[in-house]
Order: C-alpha cells, then sequence, then structure tokens
C-alpha cells in the first residue's frame, strides 16, 4: 500500500497486491475529490507500475464509466486487453496490463 499525505491528511492511496491470478495488479487507486486533477492520481499510479513491474507486468481494471481513468492508463503506456461484463451492472470492467519493456516474454527467451 501507498499513501499520499499533505501534512496530516491523507489524499490518495494505491494498492498493489499480487491476486491476479498470481501476478501483480493494482486493486485500489483512490484520490481524495478535492484533491483530483493535480497530478496526485499519475504519481501514485507510477509508484504502483514499479512495484508491479518487479515482476515484469503489472495488472488494473476500471470501469468503462471512469473516462479519467482510461485516459490515465493510456498515458501511462498500459493496454487494454479484456472486458468482463456483470461485475457492475450495465458499467463492464475494463482490464489493462503494462509489460515490462525488457521482460523474458518480450525478447521471446523461454
Amino acid at each position: 500500500m501507498f499513501v499520499l499525505a499533505d501534512g496530516g491528511a491523507i489524499i490518495a492511496y494505491g494498492v498493489v497486491t499480487k491476486s491476479f491470478f498470481g501476478r501483480p495488479f493494482i486493486e485500489m487507486l483512490y484520490v481524495a475529490p478535492n484533491e483530483r486533477r493535480k497530478g496526485h492520481g499519475e504519481r501514485l499510479l507510477c509508484r504502483l507500475e514499479t512495484a508491479g513491474l518487479r515482476d515484469h507486468e503489472v495488472w488494473v481494471s476500471t470501469n468503462q464509466s471512469n473516462r479519467p481513468m482510461q485516459k490515465l492508463l493510456k498515458k501511462r503506456g498500459f493496454i487494454r486487453c479484456g472486458r468482463v461484463v456483470g461485475l457492475d451492472e450495465g458499467d463492464p470492467e475494463l482490464f489493462y496490463v503494462k509489460k515490462d519493456q525488457v521482460s523474458p516474454t518480450s525478447l521471446n527467451i523461454s
């Protein structure tokens, strides 16, 4: 878990686990409403990526309705790779992955 604070107040937090088929998965990225659009989400996402990419990849999901998160993921180089319907009625979950540029997979090394 990573936290961004200003003074004594928590303004953002994020959690990366290995709960997604044993792979690094960003479970949560939250920025307080009054602190959004100030770059905190991108700073925190960058830190979460670093933690996950130790395993050469990191996964994340967001609702289809969450356009700001989708835009941020695209900006950070995440690639959309799946969609699941039925988790939130009428709002599919979109899955993204970011892989380390020099991972064994990208080099076709077995």
